[in-house]
């Protein structure tokens, strides 16, 4: 179940980080990655 969780947690954040990049914007997401 933890793995399945993290897992979906990073699909989140890099989803995120796609569209953060595409708008230019990466740079606020940056801190809830490194502390995920």
């Amino acid at each position: 179940m933890e793995r399945m969780l993290q897992m979906q947690k990073i699909r989140e954040e890099e989803a995120k980080l796609k569209q953060a990049g595409k708008q230019g914007a990466s740079v606020p997401l940056i801190p809830k990655t490194a502390n995920a």
